[in-house]
């Protein structure tokens, strides 16, 4: 395993950060994307909330409100900036008036995820949520087993009761609904993390490449036939069995779980690259830039007689880490002029 002694962080986590927000970038430019775009929604935020779970251990002197204080600050005072940054951008851009800026900026304050000034950071203040409620249940259960038990039993209610199925269509505020039904991969990487560390520094860490192989090649198929491996398996292997409402509910957590960790193996393999761990660890504010930025580029290459068209999935590629390139630039900036806001990683 690759650690930073000089900062104490674990590499492969940052690069696994780095391949989420990547997987952002690429599947907010919708089918331009080709094959990436409908295969990274399976697991790109997913990859945020899983890692969110990889060092949430509360230690007993942090009380409710000072660790909600510190969440806050790390999560929502950037979250409200980026909005702030955007919905100006936006209405210089455009060119709203007073009544029109408001309005967009309070879509900001409501915070649903397929609002179109949301856009890309809803999963900041969906993490957000995830956390409190994760910090309020292992208080009162004290056992990472029973608490990933109640956000298994947690994320069932969300399919079978709330009317809208907040994975996809999210109504509450501030996405508190999405936080219901994502929590459990939080739970999920709290009790994965530690196997997975303690694998890659055993004599033996060569095992975990048996199930990578294998989770290749799920997401091999995922990618390739655009379609659902689990779906597949079980159409060959039951064909007489419906595929009904119960299978689809136990794939919205078996195949996510697949493609994250997937994207662990790949982060693993990949955590020597420099660029990668930088990248990864200000995927916050590349997060947060990515609406003004994909605005941005193309306003500025218009203005020296030149336009940006993407027609295939390999220059969408490109064109995202141009902008993943651009963001991490002018992050950069805010960092040094607001580090309470910008320099968090």
């Amino acid at each position: 395993m690759t650690t930073d002694k000089s900062n104490n962080r674990i590499e492969w986590v940052d690069t696994l950060k780095f391949l989420g927000i990547f997987a952002i970038y690429i599947g907010h430019l919708g089918d331009l994307s080709g094959k990436s775009y409908p295969f990274v929604f399976l697991y790109h935020v997913q990859i945020f909330f899983f890692a969110a779970g990889f060092f949430a251990r509360y230690r007993p002197e942090l009380t409710f409100f000072s660790f909600l204080k510190s969440r806050f600050m790390r999560l929502m005072v950037p979250y409200f900036a980026f909005g702030f940054i955007t919905v100006t951008f936006r209405a210089v851009m455009d060119g709203y008036g007073v009544v029109q800026y408001l309005s967009a900026f309070s879509s900001i304050l409501y915070g649903v995820r397929n609002d179109e000034f949301v856009g890309g950071t809803w999963f900041v203040n969906c993490l957000f949520f995830i956390s409190v409620i994760d910090y309020v249940a292992f208080r009162l259960l004290r056992n990472s087993y029973l608490v990933l038990l109640a956000s298994l039993l947690v994320f069932l209610a969300t399919q079978y009761i709330l009317p809208c199925n907040p994975l996809g269509e999210p109504c509450w505020f501030m996405n508190t609904d999405s936080a219901l039904a994502y929590w459990w991969l939080m739970a999920a990487g709290r009790i994965i993390f530690p196997f997975i560390n303690k694998a890659l520094n055993s004599d033996r860490n060569w095992m975990l490449w048996v199930p990578f192989a294998g989770l290749s090649l799920i997401a091999a198929y995922t990618y390739f036939n655009t379609g659902h491996f689990y779906f597949w398996l079980m159409q060959h292997a039951m064909p007489s069995v419906a595929l009904e409402k119960p299978f689809w509910v136990v794939n919205y957590l078996i195949e996510p779980l697949s493609l994250v960790l997937f994207n662990v193996g790949a982060a693993v393999l990949l955590s020597k690259s420099d660029i990668m761990n930088t990248l990864g660890r200000n995927s916050l504010n590349l997060c947060g830039l990515e609406t003004v930025m994909k605005l941005f580029i193309p306003v500025a290459v218009a203005c020296i007689g030149m336009r940006i068209e993407i027609s295939s999935e390999i220059q969408a590629l490109f064109y995202c880490l141009i902008c993943l390139a651009a963001s991490h630039f002018v992050s950069g900036y805010l960092a040094k002029a607001f580090p309470g806001i910008f320099g968090i990683k």
